[in-house]
């Protein structure tokens, strides 16, 4: 009896690690298949490299915002602070005329600073990682209205456009970028100190703070670098659309939390990474997709989306209770 116990107990945690590591490659699987019997247009290689193309974007500022999810917190501001940086390269670009190089870094330095707001309030000032990133959130919103001065701006040259719908051996070109971002996102967290130190802050600050390390460093650090992902994300957002506008990637805030945890991120902290937010990533694309060649209402991709959210924060419980962390 005793040892059918010991058995039961140790198959926990291979149970727990089998869904974590697996159910989201199932999940994407299934909804390929799903899509082969209702929309057979799905498959066709221009709708293909399209999802992709959408997806690379999504994943980039979805990689950022799984950092600060792994620091245990929740980044409200992302999408407006994409929006921002958009605005920022391309006032300079229209009305400036700035190089591009030059006018891309401003659009990084205004995802830079606005990390750093962040994180300074969160790390030093000790205010909820909620409040402070939704006092920048409303921040971002009012710089953007103020810079666009009523006037969306427009008509960019191609050597910018280039980085949005370019294409090299017929593979868009966000998707090369994305693979860079993901390499070296993944070097970060796996194989720096400063990757070591952000998930045992995540997984227990004091606890971190007790063995040495500067907990507050490593929360200022990941809302920089997080705050650069959105900058990058909101700069490739505006070379694929063309155009600088208010709310222009607001709306990419909920798909990037729902696919950071649906990767398997833990919303508590010191858990996950970014290869299961790439995939995430893919998934809430897909569904997209799928609900626009269906014909379904963009509003019901909202309750979808809140939907995945809830289902993959509730697997994500399920298997902690697995390992008998809960």
């Amino acid at each position: 009896m005793e040892k059918t116990m010991s058995a039961r107990i140790e198959a926990r945690p291979l149970l727990a690690d089998f869904v974590t590591r697996f159910s989201r490659l199932f999940m994407l699987a299934l909804l390929c298949v799903f899509m082969a019997f209702v929309a057979p247009e799905f498959f066709r290689t221009a709708n293909l490299l399209n999802v992709l193309r959408s997806a690379s974007l999504l994943a980039i500022l979805a990689i950022g915002q799984t950092i600060i999810v792994l620091t245990g917190g929740i980044d409200l501001s992302m999408g407006t602070v994409a929006t921002l940086a958009a605005i920022m390269t391309a006032w300079l670009l229209d009305r400036a005329h700035v190089p591009v190089p030059l006018a891309m870094a401003a659009g990084l330095a205004v995802g830079a600073v606005s990390g750093s707001a962040n994180g300074l309030m969160r790390a030093y000032i000790g205010l909820p990682t909620f409040v402070a990133t939704y006092g920048t959130q409303w921040m971002a919103i009012g710089f953007a209205v103020v810079m666009l001065g009523g006037y969306n701006i427009y008509g960019f040259e191609r050597s910018f456009r280039f980085f949005g719908i370019g294409r090299v051996a017929g593979i868009p070109v966000p998707i090369f970028l994305l693979v860079i971002v993901w390499l070296l996102t993944w070097f970060i967290l796996n194989r720096t100190t400063f990757g070591r130190r952000l998930y045992a802050t995540g997984a227990n600050r004091e606890a971190a703070r007790l063995s040495g390390i500067d907990t507050r460093r490593v929360l200022m650090q990941a809302h920089i670098l997080s705050g650069l992902y959105a900058g990058f994300s909101g700069i490739l957002m505006a070379s694929l659309l063309n155009s600088g506008e208010a709310g222009m990637s607001d709306q990419q805030l909920l798909p990037a939390i729902a696919a950071v945890v649906v990767g398997g991120a833990s919303l508590r902290g010191g858990q996950g990474g970014i290869f299961g937010t790439v995939i995430g990533a893919l998934i809430m694309t897909l569904i997209g997709n799928a609900m626009n060649l269906m014909g379904l209402s963009s509003n019901w991709q909202s309750v979808v989306q809140g939907l995945v959210i809830l289902g993959a924060v509730l697997l994500d419980q399920w298997s902690r209770r697995l390992i008998g962390q809960e």
